[in-house]
């Protein structure tokens, strides 16, 4: 009991010097750096021994010390605010740290979409962290920052890399950030018309956002449905019968375009597990996918494959294969020329 009292205590000594740290240069970043890591250990594993007493943990402690250091101008760089929301997202009592998550991804001045994104389409993101993330994606289209909207719409394919994975309580996570990114959206469009703006550049994404909202319940139910609605909705093939009638002439040739340029343009500023998630969402629209960006990622990857070949190298991955396989496969079953044309 005494050992337990003494290592609690430590935690809310170290919690405390960060509130009492002179909000000058560089010391709250310094000392940040310095307990961060004994403080990760130590709840670890008081969380594991089941030794930790929430009803002594001020969490609002924190949450008013990161306020203090981001207002003061010590602001935390991109590497220590991943470190601190996985920190957060992962630990049994995720429930206490809330309040910082939503922090780290609303007041931060790193942008919030860079850091989210990347907990979304990198692969092995433990699942709390990746449902903590949608959920701070969310939350984010309901603020009324002006500054983060266009960002937060622009970012909307990594939404569809969670959404198109197999663990049910993450694409559910994912369809409800969907939902809010709608909201936001509609948002944006009447802002724009009272203002006498032009938001011409976002009602193609409206209109995807709005089809994805009106097939929620079929997108939860088989995964299965979402590829099968992109190639009817985005492809020049036949209706496809998961999906319901007439969705092939849901959007015009123009617009088609556009959305498969948007997603595509996305996920080549993804890891490679993202972009092999959302090519597989789009291999039914066949050589449409094929444009003018995607066509030098083939080309070298097919180059870069034969080269580790002739090396007998294994630097080549398989998530690396799996999508020249896939770009390979859209080219000649879809491709007028039979794929002699690349």
């Amino acid at each position: 009991m005494i050992q337990n009292y003494k290592r609690n205590s430590s935690f809310f000594v170290l919690l405390q010097s960060l509130l009492l740290i002179k909000p000058e240069g560089d010391g709250f970043y310094a000392l940040f750096k310095c307990v961060f890591p004994i403080l990760k250990a130590g709840l670890e594993s008081l969380v594991n021994g089941g030794d930790v007493l929430l009803d002594e943990f001020n969490s609002e402690m924190l949450r008013s010390a990161l306020m203090s250091a981001e207002s003061s101008g010590n602001q935390l760089d991109y590497s220590k605010i991943k470190d601190l929301f996985v920190f957060f997202a992962s630990s049994k009592f995720k429930h206490a740290f809330h309040k910082h998550l939503h922090f780290l991804a609303e007041q931060c001045s790193v942008s919030p979409t860079r850091i989210l994104s990347k907990f979304l389409t990198d692969e092995g993101v433990p699942t709390a962290v990746q449902v903590e993330s949608l959920q701070c994606y969310a939350s984010l289209c309901s603020l009324s920052q002006d500054k983060w909207q266009a960002k937060i719409l622009a970012k909307f394919p990594s939404i569809l890399v969670p959404l198109a994975g197999d663990d049910q309580t993450i694409r559910v996570a994912s369809m409800k950030c969907i939902d809010e990114l709608r909201a936001l959206w509609c948002r944006i469009e009447r802002s724009g018309k009272n203002n006498g703006n032009n938001t011409t550049w976002f009602h193609f994404l409206g209109e995807l956002i709005l089809l994805l909202v009106q097939q929620k319940k079929p997108i939860l139910s088989d995964k299965k449905f979402l590829p099968s609605l992109f190639a009817s909705t985005l492809g020049s093939s036949c209706h496809n019968i998961l999906v319901p009638q007439n969705m092939e002439n849901r959007f015009d040739q123009p617009t088609k375009e556009r959305i498969l340029e948007f997603i595509l343009g996305s996920a080549l500023k993804f890891s490679n597990y993202g972009k092999l998630m959302n090519l597989s969402l789009l291999k039914g629209v066949g050589y449409a996918i094929i444009h003018h960006n995607i066509a030098p990622v083939l080309s070298r990857s097919m180059k870069q494959y034969y080269d580790d070949r002739s090396k007998s190298s294994q630097k080549f991955s398989n998530t690396r294969t799996q999508i020249m396989c896939l770009l390979l496969e859209s080219c000649v079953m879809s491709s007028p020329s039979g794929g002699i044309d690349l």
